[in-house]
């Protein structure tokens, strides 16, 4: 007996179990593959398989559900259970079209709020280490503030908050690594701009100090020793107690007995 028919007769009430004929039939059924009967017993076992945790199985039933009946009763929360079910799943990309079109679909729905903050998680959870491309992480960054700015009371709200700051630190960091590619370089002009705009957009950031340190770094190589000065003191005075503060402080005297 397959696994599927084991928690239909397990769980499922004996009225329901005589639907469990026409969802394990099929013409040309293969071997452990399930063939899900349009209607409603498909949403009935796709829910079912989504509380036991069966996500993939889960997925294809709610949509053999949804071609049958894209109007049906149940469409909404199938739509909804989907996006989650692949989320959980880690398949990101259906999770994200899918909980797209829920959004498209139902936007007068009560789940929206929850939608909303799934759509960034699965943006997150897609996203790559700061050395790779963050494409994804802008995208999780944008759709958390959008879910902060229309949902200001969910209870979701905390986590949000944690991982907009989660999405906002991994940009941060991409640009420090990227000022730190180009001080190895020895482009001062890259050095400066990627170093400042973590400094503009991300000042709460913990790679704000080490930004202000190559900035100096940028300026020096640049031939602007006085703003390369006035960026290190400015460390030194608000970073204090950090590794680059202590830095910034052996440049200072450095360019002090260099410069007297």
């Amino acid at each position: 007996m397959s696994k599927f028919s084991k928690v239909l007769r397990r769980s499922l009430p004996s009225a329901a179990g005589i639907a469990l004929a026409a969802l394990l039939a099929g013409c040309g059924a293969t071997a452990g593959v399930v063939h899900y009967a349009p209607g409603e017993e498909a949403f009935v076992a796709g829910k079912e398989l989504y509380q036991t945790g069966d996500l993939g199985e889960c997925a294809r039933a709610l949509k053999a559900y949804l071609d049958a009946t894209p109007g049906g009763p149940n469409a909404e929360e199938a739509s909804y259970l989907i996006g989650v079910a692949y989320s959980r799943l880690g398949q990101h990309t259906m999770a994200q079209v899918e909980l797209r079109h829920f959004l498209d679909v139902y936007p007068a729905s009560p789940r929206l709020p929850e939608v909303e903050y799934q759509l960034a998680l699965s943006y997150w959870e897609d996203s790559r280490p700061a050395a790779y491309d963050q494409e994804k992480t802008v995208y999780a960054r944008a759709q958390v503030q959008r879910f902060l700015v229309l949902y200001p009371e969910s209870p979701r709200v905390p986590d949000a908050k944690k991982l907009l700051e989660a999405t906002r630190d991994r940009l941060a960091e991409k640009e420090v690594l990227n000022a730190r590619l180009y001080t190895h370089l020895k482009q001062p002009g890259s050095v400066v701009f990627h170093a400042q705009k973590v400094l503009t957009e991300f000042a709460d950031s913990p790679w704000a100090a080490e930004a202000l340190y190559l900035k100096g770094l940028g300026l020096e190589e640049w031939g602007k020793d006085a703003e390369a000065r006035q960026a290190w003191e400015l460390l030194v005075k608000e970073k204090s107690g950090t590794e680059w503060a202590e830095r910034a402080r052996e440049k200072l005297a450095r360019t002090a007995l260099e410069h007297p």
